[in-house]
C-alpha cells in the first residue's frame, strides 16, 4: 500500500507544534546535568555519559581547537562527511558543519539549520538506510548569539536545542499505531528502515517532521487503510511534540552536547533572532558506529 501525508491546519500537532518552538518559553533542562569537564577529559566522559543517558551534556572553560574537537568525535565512532553541496560554504575538513543563522526563517528544512527560525523535530537521517544514519550527533557553542529585544518587553530568550526521548513517544502512542509505524516507511528509492524498529530492545524512530510539505511513504501493514496510516502520522507527531515531553539545550559559549540520535528526537525553537552583528554558532559532528547486533 502506498500514500501521500500532508497535514491539516486543524491537526493537533500543528497547535502544539507553534507553542513549542515559537513560544518564546524557556524550556527546562533535559534530566542529565552539565558537567564542567576539561577538554583534555572528553574523550573519556562522553562515551560514559552516552552510554547511561543516551546524552552528555559538557561545560568547557576553552573551545577546543577543530583538530581536537574531530578527535573526540573519532573516539565515539567513524565520522560522517557533509557531502550535500548546498552546506559546502559551511563545511570545515570534510566532517565538521559550522552550523552559522545566516538566513531568514523558512519552511525549507534544508535551510532551518542555518535559518533564524525553528527547526522541526527530526532524527538525523531519517531518510537513509540504517547504515547511513549517524549514531551520534555533536554539538558545540562557539556562539549562542545575542538575541533581539522582543516587541512585547518580555525577556528574549535564544533559540534552544529540543529534545524529545523515543521511548516517551513510544509510550504515548497506541498499540496499533505502533503496528503500523513498524511496518512503514518513506517511499525513496533507498532501502530505508521503517518508521518504528527497535534496537536493543528500545524504541527508535526514523522520522522527520516535514511541515507543510508531503510525506509519500508505503506499508505492509496488514488490514489497515490509508486512513489509518495517516492517522498513525498524526499521532505520532501530536506525541513528539507535547510540551510536557519536552527538555532542552540552552547554549552558552563552550557548552557541548553529544546526542544519541536512537535515543531523542531533535529540533529547535525559534528566537535565534540576532541582534545586528551577531550570529549564534555551533559546529556539529555527525558520527556513525557499527550496526548493533541488537537491532531488528
Amino acid at each position: 500500500m502506498r500514500g501521500t501525508f500532508v497535514e491539516r491546519d486543524r491537526d493537533p500537532h500543528v497547535a502544539l507544534r507553534e507553542a513549542l518552538l515559537n513560544s518564546g518559553r524557556r524550556l527546562p533542562p533535559p534530566r542529565e546535568p552539565v558537567v564542567r569537564v576539561a577538554a583534555a577529559d572528553l574523550v573519556t566522559e562522553t562515551p560514559r555519559q552516552l552510554q547511561a543517558h543516551g546524552l552528555f551534556l559538557g561545560a568547557l572553560d576553552t573551545l577546543p581547537e577543530d583538530e581536537d574537537f574531530i578527535l573526540l568525535g573519532t573516539s565515539l565512532g567513524e565520522l560522517i562527511p557533509e557531502t550535500d553541496p548546498a552546506v559546502q560554504v559551511h563545511v570545515s575538513r570534510d566532517v565538521l558543519l559550522n552550523l552559522v543563522s545566516v538566513h531568514a526563517e523558512t519552511d525549507d528544512v534544508s535551510l532551518q539549520p542555518f535559518a533564524t527560525g525553528p527547526l522541526t523535530l527530526h532524527s538525523e537521517g531519517s531518510g537513509r538506510p540504517v547504515a547511513g544514519q549517524p549514531r551520534y550527533i555533536v554539538l558545540m557553542c562557539c556562539d549562542p548569539g545575542a538575541p533581539a529585544a522582543r516587541a512585547d518587553g518580555r525577556e528574549p530568550v535564544p533559540g534552544q536545542t529540543v529534545l524529545i526521548p523515543m521511548a516517551a513517544v513510544h509510550e504515548a502512542l497506541t498499540p496499533a499505531h505502533r503496528d503500523i509505524l513498524r511496518a512503514t516507511r518513506y517511499r525513496t528509492g533507498q532501502a530505508v528502515p521503517t518508521v518504528l524498529r527497535e534496537v536493543d530492545g528500545r524504541p527508535v524512530f526514523s522520522f522527520r517532521d516535514f511541515g507543510s510539505s508531503a510525506l509519500e511513504w508505503e506499508s505492509d501493514a496488514a488490514g489497515v487503510t490509508e486512513s489509518d496510516v495517516d492517522d498513525a502520522f498524526r499521532a505520532l507527531l501530536a506525541a513528539m511534540y507535547a510540551p510536557e515531553r519536552a527538555g532542552a539545550v540552552h547554549w552558552a559559549r563552550g557548552t557541548l552536547a553529544a546526542i544519541d540520535n536512537t535515543y531523542f528526537f531533535h529540533g529547535r525553537t525559534s528566537g535565534a533572532t540576532q541582534q545586528p552583528g551577531s550570529r549564534r554558532h555551533l559546529k556539529r559532528l555527525r558520527i556513525r558506529t557499527a550496526r548493533h547486533t541488537g537491532e531488528r
